[in-house]
């Protein structure tokens, strides 16, 4: 799915606020997805809860691009 939204060439806003538990394996996914937005110049925003957020930053990943925490 994350392929096709690149294709197409258009902004994504991707919703973990109410996710409670991540793993190493989803934040690559989107680390990786966010990094090639950046570089074909689409828009991806994600708006994260505190438990991403603990989990991306213990994980290295808090200066992904576009992660913010809601709420």
């Amino acid at each position: 799915m994350l392929l096709g939204w690149l294709a197409g060439g258009k902004s994504l806003e991707l919703d973990l606020e109410n996710v409670e538990e991540i793993d190493i394996t989803i934040l690559q996914l989107v680390w990786a997805a966010a990094r090639e937005a950046a570089a074909r110049n689409v828009g991806l925003a994600v708006r994260a809860s505190g438990a991403v957020m603990v989990a991306a930053r213990a994980a290295g990943f808090d200066n992904m691009p576009g992660l913010s925490r809601q709420g």
